[in-house]
């Protein structure tokens, strides 16, 4: 499959939005455009082809056992829970904790739930697919959730959810131009959907069943458009909780989950009621689509504000060189070779770090290593550190940060330091900072334009102003509701 670059998407599906009635699309009472979007953006951005797992097959004796198995430990465990009344459910990928003080800590959530504890006010904090209750930060407070999910699998035949999604008006014919236009095929199209429906359903079910347990007021989610994340926004949407998400990175136009061109009058229920965004520039991007049901709020950075003057890191050279962060994102080419070539060029003059994305697998994290001791510049450029130690507190040591489209564009911003932006997709993702010169951007990949322009923003007299909002003030809001 050839990958299509998130802009050249926003451009399809712009063009689907503006032909097609997309938000009066129903299937099992959920307006399904969302996931649609989201199911083909992540395809067609990776360009990679769904894996094709050989699975042993097991005998129906040995299914059937493991089902009941399963159930059986998930009943032992909702058991075992003793769940007190909670304002507040928060919900995440256990992935996205990080190393923090010997324990893992989840940067967002953690400081807000910690906020109110203070103010005695109880909440969850649910997480999938495998938690370390070992390792986590206040694990107590912790619902391992996939352990509950055999009690609630639903089940959807896929001859009737494909008759009853046909019946949309004009899906068929957005089916048969979509896969002209991408070149997928219907049936994987269709497949996917129906795959993630019967997850999200079973999702839901679930936390129907919490939500009621606990009776929360307020349900807070880090990626919303996962299939948990987008369980939670379903069943509190249809329990009339109010629902937040609570930004994680970068969001634009060129990003599936955060653009749309038609909203039904009650919204989408797979969307939440509120964005919670770290800074005016992403608030200004929801509100330009948003309507009455999903509206965008500038709530700030739990983490920057956490961490607030915090910092251990220990600069190079005592900082007579600048210092310049690029912040690697596992897509595509990820150390292109200009960068290495322009670090190779500037060793005299520019003290380099590289900061490894918290997804990148050690396999990619070895062929950077081995990439920068081939041009023998491995010696010349901060690792370790620059990775180690909180963004937040990296960002504020460095004179000049450089990525693609990472959310660690915004978070500069709001530490007051200036972005280098060097891919199309992050220049449609940051339009307003660029134009508040916050940001600026460097499409060539040369190495000699790219010093060029790394020279032309150290001059730059920084006037950066942003104020990171007060997360308090934000969750104080929130238990206003």
């Amino acid at each position: 499959m050839n990958r299509i670059d998130p802009v050249e998407l926003s451009a399809l599906f712009l063009k689907w939005e503006k032909k097609f009635e997309v938000q009066d699309w129903i299937v099992n009472e959920i307006t399904i455009w969302p996931l649609i979007k989201k199911n083909l953006y992540f395809s067609l951005h990776s360009g990679l082809e769904p894996k094709n797992y050989k699975k042993e097959r097991k005998s129906f004796i040995n299914r059937a056992t493991k089902k009941i198995r399963e159930k059986f430990q998930a009943i032992l465990y909702w058991n075992r829970l003793n769940l007190k009344p909670a304002k507040f459910l928060f919900i995440s990928s256990y992935s996205q904790r990080i190393d923090y003080k010997d324990k893992e800590y989840n940067r967002f959530i953690e400081p807000i739930m910690d906020f109110l504890e203070q103010k005695d006010v109880n909440s969850y904090f649910l997480e999938y697919p495998s938690v370390s209750l070992k390792k986590a930060y206040k694990a107590k407070r912790v619902l391992d959730v996939k352990r509950l999910l055999p009690l609630f699998i639903h089940k959807i035949d896929y001859n009737r959810f494909v008759r009853e999604i046909k019946k949309s008006d004009g899906f068929n014919e957005w089916l048969v131009i979509a896969s002209s236009d991408t070149g997928l095929n219907e049936e994987r199209i269709l497949r996917q959907v129906h795959k993630n429906v019967q997850v999200i359903l079973s999702w839901e079910a679930l936390f129907k069943k919490l939500i009621q347990k606990t009776g929360t007021d307020i349900v807070i989610g880090l990626v919303y458009y996962s299939n948990p994340v987008y369980g939670l926004m379903l069943a509190a949407n249809k329990l009339g909780v109010k629902s937040v998400d609570l930004q994680h990175g970068g969001q634009g136009t060129s990003h599936a989950a955060y653009s749309f061109h038609k909203i039904p009058k009650n919204g989408y229920n797979l969307l939440p009621d509120l964005f919670w965004c770290w800074d005016e520039s992403s608030k200004n991007n929801i509100s330009k689509w948003g309507n009455e049901k999903h509206i965008a709020l500038s709530g700030g950075n739990p983490w920057i504000g956490f961490l607030n003057n915090e910092s251990t890191l220990k600069t190079k050279g005592g900082a007579v060189k600048p210092n310049i962060l690029f912040t690697l994102q596992p897509v595509g080419d990820i150390l292109p070779e200009y960068i290495i070539k322009a670090i190779k060029n500037s060793v005299s003059s520019l003290n380099w770090w590289l900061r490894f994305h918290p997804r990148m697998t050690e396999d990619e994290k070895i062929n950077i290593v081995e990439m920068l001791k081939k041009y023998k510049v491995y010696t010349n450029v901060n690792i370790e550190e620059a990775t180690k130690e909180p963004l937040p507190n990296v960002l504020k040591e460095c004179d000049l940060h450089i990525s693609r489209y990472s959310g660690s564009i915004t978070e500069a911003a709001l530490v007051g330091k200036i972005s280098l932006i060097i891919d199309e997709t992050g220049a449609d993702y940051y339009q307003d900072l660029i134009l508040k010169e916050h940001a600026f951007v460097c499409l060539e990949k040369d190495e000699e334009k790219l010093l060029t322009e790394i020279t032309n923003c150290l001059k730059i007299e920084n006037s950066i102003n942003d104020i990171n909002a007060d997360y308090m003030d934000t969750i104080d809001y929130l238990l206003s509701y």
